[in-house]
């Protein structure tokens, strides 16, 4: 099976999610928080995040970049959605102590 995407793009994409695997495992905060590893996106998804390339050096990455990233290792889109919903779910739950204005999530919306 061919991969759809590069080598080095696979490579970064395992790499920030080993990163965001242990920040969850050490019981990190990662509402709001900063991701020193920057993820690999491909064109389209710059495209439909709204990174241009002149700001994309200095762009500040979230949880929410390392996620998007990630949903292009999987294959399955019951997989993927299942996701989405159960995320969606936990963001209802919690709406109260979620402020709007730094939630990239709620900003971008469910179109992931």
């Amino acid at each position: 099976m061919k991969n759809r995407f590069k080598d080095e793009y696979i490579t970064n994409w395992i790499h920030v999610a080993v990163v965001l695997r242990n920040m969850c495992a050490h019981h990190s905060r990662l509402y709001d928080k900063w991701i020193k590893v920057k993820p690999k996106l491909t064109k389209q998804d710059k495209v439909k995040l709204n990174i241009s390339v002149s700001e994309e050096s200095t762009y500040s990455y979230k949880v929410f970049h390392v996620i998007y990233a990630i949903k292009n290792l999987v294959r399955d889109e019951y997989i993927l959605n299942e996701f989405i919903d159960k995320l969606d779910v936990l963001f209802c739950k919690y709406e109260m102590y979620i402020d709007k204005e730094k939630s990239v999530f709620l900003k971008t919306g469910k179109t992931y």
